[in-house]
């Protein structure tokens, strides 16, 4: 399978998984491709005990089709995603990392096509894809911490790029 159906597939089993609702003439599509495999093998970086328990729910589903949990680190996933790739594989059905970077690779790569899963508009305008390659299902805050014993909250870094200045090594 070449990169636009491996990423096609990343999303539209997603939607197998029952992450995302989909529209049903897609879904329908999607199961039949899925029925014919057997399974669907699921890449993901969420905890192994929340990711056992998804593939668990969809597998009481009956509907077919087994559910494969490879549980990596989202980097790992990435990097293997891409090696897949490069080799001409689509092992994984469905790729789903907590970094957002990964999909812009991917989109910037050719390997995703536009999908807009029915409930897509209920989510946070930032967590679209504005041209509808991607929606995000997870985000991960990042914050500043510090000392409040050695740095005051005047002196502190208020923005990301305010940890370039030397004073903070």
């Amino acid at each position: 399978m070449r990169h636009r159906g491996l990423i096609a597939l990343l999303a539209a089993t997603a939607l197998a998984l029952g992450l995302l609702a989909p529209a049903p003439a897609t879904a329908q599509a999607v199961m039949e491709a899925a029925k014919k495999e057997g399974k669907v093998v699921w890449y993901s970086s969420l905890g192994l005990s929340v990711g056992q328990r998804v593939c668990t729910a969809f597998n009481k589903k009956n509907l077919g089709i087994t559910c494969e949990l490879n549980r990596d680190g989202s980097q790992r996933i990435f990097q293997k995603v891409m090696q897949e790739a490069s080799a001409g594989l689509a092992l994984a059905d469905v790729v789903h990392t907590s970094d957002i970077s990964h999909f812009l690779d991917f989109q910037q790569k050719g390997m995703l096509v536009k999908y807009l899963p029915a409930g897509a508009d209920k989510f946070r305008a930032d967590f679209r894809d504005r041209d509808g390659y991607y929606t995000v299902l997870r985000g991960t805050p990042y914050v500043i911490a510090y000392n409040t014993a050695k740095v005051s909250k005047a002196d502190a870094p208020k923005r990301w790029k305010d940890l370039a200045d030397p004073k903070w090594k």
